[in-house]
């Protein structure tokens, strides 16, 4: 194994790590933690949500949708950024009792417009 092959792997990792650490640096600006805490509670958050939209991607295939590579139609990339959102809201919740519900899912709503954004730019200026 050399460097080479790994870097089809560092090309699907980097970009949801940088999305994860920009979510990260989201929470650390709304005050909720400190920036090292921050990064934890990020991945944490953001790996059962990429479960929940990799499960509801299943299902989508299930009922007959067939994603084309990457160009995936902009209502079902909404939905996914709304799902993203709640679940984002709910995990939050529970790392956060002591933050009000109104400021984690406006944090929840920054986070997942800041990281869909990044990852559509990267995606889009990939190829």
């Amino acid at each position: 194994m050399n460097a080479h092959s790994l870097l089809p792997i560092f090309l699907v990792v980097a970009p949801f790590a940088m999305a994860f650490l920009l979510e990260a640096v989201v929470i650390y600006f709304f005050k909720f933690k400190r920036l090292l805490p921050s990064v934890g509670i990020s991945v944490f958050v953001n790996i059962l949500s990429l479960g929940l939209l990799y499960i509801s991607s299943q299902l989508l295939l299930k009922l007959g949708y067939n994603f084309d590579g990457l160009r995936v139609p902009l209502q079902i990339v909404f939905a996914f950024w709304w799902l993203s959102i709640v679940m984002d809201g709910l995990l939050l919740q529970l790392f956060l009792p002591q933050v009000q519900r109104k400021t984690i899912y406006l944090a929840s709503l920054v986070m997942n417009t800041v990281s869909y954004l990044f990852l559509f730019f990267f995606i889009a200026n990939s190829h």
